[in-house]
């Protein structure tokens, strides 16, 4: 979900609040209905959307780690050292 998504869902929600002045319990109801499915929709895209990406994320960092192993392995070393320091630090 992009910006402008997140604009409209609490665009949407903003105008709910709102919407029960002068309007029927039913009116409201339908109109909040609405304003739901639109909002489910919207979050399933995003997690469609994050779950896509974090694959390709995956995907990318393992043949990177297939294609250079002691470049990651000294990746990991180098952080295990920083991490560590860091921690006796204290």
């Amino acid at each position: 979900m992009n910006h402008t998504s997140q604009e409209d869902s609490a665009g949407s929600i903003q105008s709910l609040s709102h919407c029960g002045r002068g309007l029927r319990s039913g009116e409201a109801l339908a109109k909040l209905d609405d304003a739901l499915d639109r909002v489910r929709a919207q979050l399933g895209e995003l997690q469609g959307t994050t779950i896509r990406k974090a694959r390709e994320a995956i995907r990318s960092a393992d043949e990177s780690v297939h294609h250079h192993p002691y470049g990651a392995l000294a990746a990991v070393a180098v952080t295990g050292l920083l991490v560590g320091f860091l921690a006796t630090r204290r």
